[in-house]
């Protein structure tokens, strides 16, 4: 079994913000976790998957996913990765959005839609991407944070 391209270890950070949230702490004091989850498993996505190392998330980074994602190639990439692709574009056009998240700001209008759609639609195309490669450590590490993240959102008056 070859290794991960992505670490599973960042998952335990999604599942430190939903212990947190789930014993009545505020989610923006703990938004850190979910973004330093989304931007290392994207960073060691494009550079050990992809071959195509990415340094950082913003609109440079989102021209370059653009070009991996539209390149011509032999082989297409499978929906899987393509999918993931293009949720990093998505983070990259967010992330002055998650800037001010950073700043502990319950009233940011961002907070409820990065949690409620952007994270769980993120986890689940990281399952489905490490399912289609068969990397199957990663994907029950995926499957666990996503559903102890899911059960603690639930909870949240967003």
């Amino acid at each position: 079994m070859s290794s991960s391209p992505v670490s599973p270890e960042l998952l335990d950070h999604v599942m430190a913000f939903a212990a947190q949230i789930a014993s009545g702490e505020k989610p923006s004091k703990h938004i850190d976790k979910l973004i330093v989850c989304c931007d290392n498993f994207f960073l060691q996505f494009f550079q050990n998957h992809l071959k195509a190392p990415i340094t950082g998330i913003d609109a440079s980074n989102k021209a370059k996913a653009i070009r991996v994602r539209l390149q011509p190639r032999t082989q297409a990439l499978p929906v899987t990765t393509l999918a993931l692709v293009k949720w990093f574009e998505r983070l990259c056009d967010i992330e002055p959005d998650l800037k001010a998240l950073s700043y502990d700001e319950d009233d940011n209008p961002a907070l409820p839609d990065f949690l409620r759609n952007f994270v769980p639609t993120f986890l689940e195309r990281a399952l489905a991407w490490a399912t289609a490669e068969e990397l199957a450590d990663l994907a029950a590490k995926i499957r666990h944070a996503r559903d102890v993240y899911v059960g603690a959102i639930a909870k949240l008056d967003l």
